[in-house]
């Protein structure tokens, strides 16, 4: 029998997802009535992840931040694959690639190792990052071995990251991340998302804030602390589901995926770059971009947890059930062996 691990005090009513991209959403932190994703407090959690099964960051991530095991880990960023005009980079203008032999930042990894730009945006080895604006960071986790997530009333997990105020009420420094699930470690399903900002609240330096009532189902959109609720019932139609790929009462992995808020991008011909992020009603969103050094959506590590988990149950690994059965059929005939005797 299964054993069914219960953390009910948590759970939160979410409305139909038929109602959700409608809004209104959720402020930062605290309860905003009426919003379908209020955050749940890291305090409410006692199951998190136990395992990091990969770590793809995108170039340019800083030397002390890509510690997942004690640290924090963060995804990266991708810089504008776009060419400036004419003229040298100065002073940095985020829309345009620096020229060759440039830094964008002295805050950018590659300037503590003296590394300026080698002007090849094809090249994977460069630490600023250019290849493909559509091939951001992300990082894969999982669970102790026997343990699933699984589709119960309202949200069945929550994602923290470390954002603050900033901007504004309802406002966030926001770096985000798609969401992703899968049973087998292979077929993973992204959560629909909405994005509905055009324009920061505020602008000081590289920091900028944006209102988060403008953001659902990408998490990052609240405060440290605050987790990002996500209800499986939401993927219910996903083609993954209907192929017998995806089953939502087996959840062993979660991926989140570096949303690289960049906003559209246009090269000197005023043709649109392909591959920004954008959400699942086509708009494109915007969050901190570019961020340096500890770039893109930070993974606050395994040592604190990213992943709360609302419905856990203890379902064997198929690789255990089939240990379980050679341990099983090896007693059986040793058993068969005694009677012989």
């Amino acid at each position: 029998m299964n054993r069914i691990i219960s953390t009910s005090a948590v759970l939160i009513a979410l409305l139909p997802a038929s109602a959700v991209f409608g809004g209104p959403f959720s402020s930062f932190s605290g309860v905003t009535p009426g919003a379908p994703d209020n955050p749940i407090a890291r305090s409410r959690f006692s199951i998190f992840e136990s395992r990091v099964i990969s770590y793809d960051p995108a170039p340019g991530v800083g030397p002390n931040f890509g510690n997942f095991e004690n640290g924090f880990a963060s995804l990266g960023d991708l810089y504008s694959p776009v060419t400036r005009p004419s003229g040298p980079n100065t002073p940095f203008d985020k829309r345009f690639h620096p020229e060759p032999g440039t830094e964008p930042s002295p805050f950018h990894n590659g300037s503590v190792n003296n590394s300026p730009f080698g002007g090849d945006l094809f090249d994977p080895d460069d630490s600023y990052g250019f290849i493909g604006i559509d091939q951001p960071g992300s990082i894969t986790l999982g669970f102790d071995p026997d343990l699933v997530i699984f589709d119960g009333p309202g949200a069945d997990f929550a994602v923290f990251e470390n954002g603050f105020s900033f901007g504004g009420p309802t406002s966030l420094f926001l770096e985000l991340a798609f969401v992703e699930v899968s049973s087998n470690g292979t077929d993973f399903a992204r959560f629909d998302s909405v994005s509905l900002n055009t324009a920061p609240t505020a602008i000081a330096g590289t920091f900028q804030g944006y209102d988060v009532t403008n953001v659902y189902n990408l998490a990052g959109k609240h405060a440290a602390n605050w987790g990002t609720p996500f209800d499986l019932a939401e993927l219910a139609s996903h083609p993954l589901v209907a192929q017998g790929l995806l089953d939502l009462s087996r959840i062993r992995y979660v991926r989140l995926v570096d949303v690289v808020g960049s906003g559209p991008l246009f090269d000197t011909s005023g043709d649109e770059i392909p591959g920004i992020a954008r959400d699942s009603l086509g708009n494109p969103i915007l969050d901190n971009w570019v961020t340096f050094d500890s770039g893109g959506f930070d993974y606050v590590g395994l040592r604190i947890g990213a992943v709360g988990v609302v419905h856990a149950m203890v379902v064997p690994e198929p690789t255990t059930l089939f240990l379980a059965g050679l341990g099983l059929v090896g007693a059986v005939a040793v058993a068969a062996r005694r009677r012989a005797r």
